[in-house]
């Protein structure tokens, strides 16, 4: 079965039993997402029902409820994501999350996104351009420390000497050192003009770039800046939770076909009209996209790119410049 006749069944799922005949992982609502503070810096999470996301476990406790799983991860300066299993009531804490999750009913997964304000590189240095040193007890109490001063630009902790040090730059070179941990406060997106180029802070994966882009008004994703793809991709899972948080139909769904993928290679794939992306302040509606197989990746490629009078991206400062 291809990937819209997968939807389109799907469609008439939805119209013979409901919302609940499609159990596909989704994002819990805002309203059940935590905003949790963390020593004055913000962190939240995206979390997902019936997903699990297979791997990267450093840790198992058994805590009485999801909100203290997500607790514990929101307090570990290491954990980027955990998935609590609501049957079992087992917490795993995760340095991240898979970047596909896997359905499971049992499983409730949680990422932390959101509002973060630090790329954090592991024994890794930063040396020079400090402004101050301070004695704070962990790595969290020095990064807020950083995010709560508007001339820090980036940090590094000496775990072993319990120092800190702030730094007023934070484009600089790293080098690898095993006692310290580097911060740097990630770039924001500057108020637009009207009519002037617009900037979205980058961040790297795999040795290529990502930009969070929000689909549909319901859904955020990392996709990736390629343009050597033919078009926006997005995976099987991603357009089924799309129809079951009901922003596509059938109308969206077009013939079999192909395209051009990251590597250049062409593949089978599925049209779909994506009705909006939003990236930063940007607005594009009626883009035209590829439906891929669940080991697909989320490409940003030409159908999105050329919609813009020019594009580029700055390495040094990690944006991507639309205009």
């Amino acid at each position: 079965m291809s990937a819209s006749e997968k939807i389109r069944f799907g469609i008439h799922c939805l119209l013979l039993f409901g919302l609940s005949s499609l159990a596909f992982p989704a994002e819990v609502s805002p309203l059940e997402t935590s905003r949790r503070a963390i020593s004055g810096d913000q962190e939240q999470f995206r979390v997902y029902a019936n997903a699990d996301a297979p791997g990267f476990d450093y840790h198992q406790v058994d805590p009485p409820s999801l909100s203290d799983c997500q607790s514990r991860c929101a307090e570990d300066a290491k954990c980027g994501a955990f998935t609590y299993n609501t049957a079992k009531k087992v917490c795993f804490l995760k340095h991240k999350a898979s970047a596909r999750l896997k359905f499971n009913t049992r499983a409730v997964t949680g990422k932390k996104s959101g509002a973060k304000n630090f790329t954090v590189r592991k024994r890794r240095d930063a040396p020079g351009n400090d402004y101050e040193r301070l004695d704070p007890p962990t790595l969290t109490s020095c990064q807020s420390l950083c995010s709560a001063a508007p001339k820090c630009r980036a940090f590094t902790y000496n775990a072993a000497k319990k120092v800190c040090f702030l730094k007023h730059k934070g484009d600089m070179s790293l080098v690898p050192f095993k006692e310290a941990v580097t911060g740097v406060k990630v770039a924001r997106t500057p108020p637009s003009r009207e009519g002037g180029a617009k900037e979205v802070a980058l961040e790297h994966y795999g040795g290529t770039f990502r930009v969070p882009v929000l689909i549909n008004d319901v859904m955020l994703q990392h996709f990736v800046v390629d343009s050597g793809a033919s078009h926006v991709t997005i995976p099987e899972d991603v357009a089924m939770s799309l129809l079951r948080a009901g922003t596509i139909d059938e109308s969206d769904i077009g013939s079999e076909g192909t395209c051009v993928l990251a590597d250049g290679s062409e593949a089978r794939c599925d049209e779909i009209r994506i009705r909006k992306l939003k990236i930063g302040n940007h607005v594009v509606q009626n883009v035209d996209g590829r439906i891929v197989g669940v080991q697909g990746d989320l490409l940003l490629g030409q159908s999105f790119l050329r919609r813009f009078k020019s594009w580029s991206i700055d390495n040094n400062r990690q944006v991507l410049i639309l205009e």
